[in-house]
């Protein structure tokens, strides 16, 4: 409250030096109904803003699991990079040596916290360091939010540094100044690599890094409104079990002309109201409601925070229980179109640590081929954890099958949605079935002519039948 109560004041202040005509008066008891929304473009409220992002995430189990579905359908378990150097031997290699060091090393989890930090604070630094491990490379990630940077006491006349983010001319970010224990002034890392750095820190937000908001910003205004009303439930609640009981004073023994005080003793337990005076009773409001009513407020109220990032109701709730499979699947359909977009850009920082890896991994006696020194950048794209499958395996695997006969798509896109390399599996299905992988590829092809005879042959029967019936 203390925390609202000064991002309240600082709105207030900002607003009156920024109108040019008086605010409006706003008649609502939270402080967060009172801000004024124009007052969301002034840096001055990044901090606060930030700070109540984060007091959410500790005390709003909703929020925080918003966060967590983002950062864990973004990323993944870890992202699979598939090797296209033309070298199998190194593209298996380098596949193999990822996975393993992705496990040793926990890369998964911080890139997953990356995300999330992210979301929370509106801008994240991912620190690498030398991680004691028993793996050959000892690479392994920190990870800061917007809440752990701060400016130093003293820069340069011409330094453009703002809550700890220093800019260049271009409004491009060349370092951040991190707060550290035992050290009084924030210590400067570079973004860049230059002549002075050699592993920079990576810095990303989702939305312009000028910006930096909470990327549920939006929602913190609603969010007091939904702790009242939960706290208002919660005390109308435990007001009916209480089952308040009173004694009630007997006009004849006690005229109410005359103070009298019951005789003996009388054991009030928890809940009760005490003795009330003679020719009273107790009254209430009508506090009842409809239970529908309430239960879709709060679901609405909600998840707010889920539409700042497209993230549909019943996922950010955890419960499709007034769903059916169709419109289910509908309000999942434009998520997945989300989490594409958002892995698109967070792949940036995907690469960036998969380079550094890679670097690395060359400098280690027999980790990789030899022939990895042919390629100084090796090209590569990366396959995520699939989102959602419907849930009746037969028509997912007849979809498939239709859209490999007319293709509509690849074994290698249906292995990349499942999160697998599709040259992988065939290889060790072939090792498996104990043929070769060129005869593994001529029985692909030759049931897939079957699969398309057979299609076809269903069409042809349909139209036939449909003439007969005309």
């Amino acid at each position: 409250m203390w925390l609202l109560e000064q991002v309240n004041q600082l709105a207030r202040k900002i607003s009156n030096a920024t109108r040019t005509s008086p605010p409006k008066r706003v008649n609502n008891s939270h402080p967060m109904d009172q801000i004024d929304r124009t007052c969301y473009s002034n840096s001055l409220l990044r901090q606060p803003l930030i700070a109540v992002s984060i007091t959410e995430e500790l005390e709003n189990p909703l929020y925080a699991g918003i966060l967590n579905t983002l950062s864990n359908h973004c990323v993944g378990t870890v992202p699979l990079p598939v090797a296209i150097s033309g070298r199998d031997n190194l593209n298996d290699a380098v596949e193999d040596k990822w996975m393993e060091w992705a496990v040793h090393n926990k890369i998964g989890s911080a890139l997953r916290e990356f995300r999330r930090k992210a979301a929370s604070t509106g801008l994240a630094v991912l620190f690498p360091f030398r991680q004691e491990t028993t793996h050959e490379i000892k690479l392994g990630f920190k990870v800061y939010g917007r809440n752990d940077l701060t400016s130093p006491s003293q820069t340069a006349t011409d330094a453009n540094i703002e809550d700890g983010v220093e800019f260049n001319r271009n409004n491009e970010v060349v370092a951040v100044w991190i707060k550290e224990d035992g050290n009084d002034e924030p210590t400067r890392y570079s973004s860049i690599e230059d002549d002075t750095t050699t592993t920079p820190v990576i810095v990303w937000s989702r939305k312009r890094i000028v910006d930096r908001w909470p990327e549920c910003a939006p929602a913190f205004a609603i969010y007091p409104s939904i702790r009242r009303f939960m706290d208002n439930i919660t005390k109308g609640e435990e007001m009916r079990t209480a089952i308040p009981m009173f004694l009630e004073l007997d006009l004849a023994a006690y005229p109410a002309d005359k103070t009298y005080v019951p005789d003996g003793t009388f054991t009030y337990e928890p809940g009760m109201v005490p003795t009330l005076p003679p020719g009273t009773k107790m009254a209430a409001f009508n506090a009842a409601s409809v239970a529908s009513d309430r239960s879709q407020f709060i679901n609405l109220m909600a998840s707010v925070a889920a539409r700042c990032i497209d993230c549909p109701m019943n996922l950010a709730l955890g419960d499709s229980s007034n769903h059916n499979m169709s419109s289910s699947m509908t309000d999942l359909q434009p998520w997945k179109y989300a989490v594409d977009i958002d892995r698109h850009d967070f792949e940036i920082v995907v690469r960036l640590v998969f380079n550094m890896w890679y670097t690395r991994a060359q400098l280690v006696p027999a980790y990789l081929p030899i022939s990895s020194f042919s390629y100084p950048q090796l090209p590569v794209l990366f396959n995520y954890t699939v989102l959602f499958n419907h849930p009746d395996p037969v028509k997912c695997s007849s979809s498939r099958a239709q859209d490999l006969v007319s293709g509509a798509s690849t074994l290698t896109r249906i292995y990349a949605d499942q999160g697998r390399n599709a040259r992988r599996e065939l290889r060790k299905e072939a090792r498996m079935l104990g043929i070769t992988v060129q005869k593994l590829y001529e029985l692909i092809l030759t049931s897939r002519s079957k699969v398309a005879f057979q299609v076809l042959n269903g069409n042809q029967d349909s139209s036939t039948q449909v003439q007969e019936t005309a």
